[in-house]
């Protein structure tokens, strides 16, 4: 590793991947390893193509690699977890919305962070998607008139980005 690049790891597969490219991508960045829950094929395949080691134990893979940043791409429910061990390893946080499936366990990750005086970062990215920022000029341009009502629709599990981005066009409810 070159002097003054970061350490990052990426915990989780699914969208994962996504911080894992990025990273691999910047030049500032060393990509140090991929941890899963469950090892799978596709695990495997991701982790061979970035050339980083796989890891199905978080410590180890905390350990091992020594990050200075966490990428926190799991389900909700395994954000605390996840969080809590890589703030108190040391490591700075980057963790995808929605922070916890539960406000004490939310709490806890914030404590967790004041407490280590480690950065903790919660992506709520879908607001600077091309879409959206096409919507936000609209509004703040006039286009659509002044806002003061809407109405949107959602499907399943992404109803967080639409109230993220209700709420960052009209202002905090």
């Amino acid at each position: 590793m070159a002097e003054g690049r970061l350490r990052a790891l990426v915990v989780g597969s699914g969208w994962g991947r996504h911080h894992a490219y990025a990273y691999q991508a910047h030049p500032q960045v060393d990509l140090v390893g991929l941890c899963v829950r469950h090892e799978s094929e596709r695990s495997l395949h991701l982790a061979q193509e970035l050339q980083v080691p796989l890891f199905t134990d978080l410590g180890q893979a905390l350990r091992e690699t020594q990050p200075d940043v966490v990428s926190c791409a799991t389900k909700e429910a395994q954000h605390e977890e996840v969080s809590v061990a890589a703030l108190e390893a040391g490591a700075h946080v980057y963790c995808e919305k929605l922070l916890a499936h539960r406000l004490d366990s939310a709490r806890r990750i914030v404590e967790a962070a004041r407490r280590t005086g480690r950065r903790l970062m919660v992506g709520y990215n879908y607001r600077f998607s091309p879409s959206a920022l096409k919507l936000r000029e609209w509004v703040e341009t006039g286009r659509l008139g002044e806002l003061a009502f809407a109405t949107a629709l959602t499907f399943g599990y992404c109803l967080h980005h639409t109230l993220d981005l209700i709420c960052s066009l009209m202002g905090e409810v």
